[in-house]
């Protein structure tokens, strides 16, 4: 959260813990969602875990949009070799 407040760019946003759109610069131009550490509940397991983000347009925004209509994601998954998609 304190870098998506801190970021003049990014006009809303939210995570799974915070579940709300909450804007963050009204001049901003994106709208950021995220999902800091999917899978956390079966870490135990020895299961993948990850990082999600979606970033798109403020023109689109989140709801109702769809995959098509976002600017670029990024998965992180970590373990023995963390790997980055963007």
């Amino acid at each position: 959260w304190d870098a998506c407040k801190a970021s003049k760019v990014v006009q809303v946003g939210s995570s799974e813990e915070e579940p709300v759109l909450v804007e963050t610069n009204k001049d901003g131009r994106f709208t950021v969602c995220w999902d800091p550490l999917d899978g956390s509940s079966i870490v135990d397991n020895n299961w993948a875990v990850g990082t999600m983000i979606g970033i798109w347009d403020k023109t689109t925004g989140m709801l109702g949009a769809t995959g098509r209509d976002q600017v670029t994601s990024i998965v992180v998954l970590y373990g023995p070799r963390t790997t980055a998609l963007v």
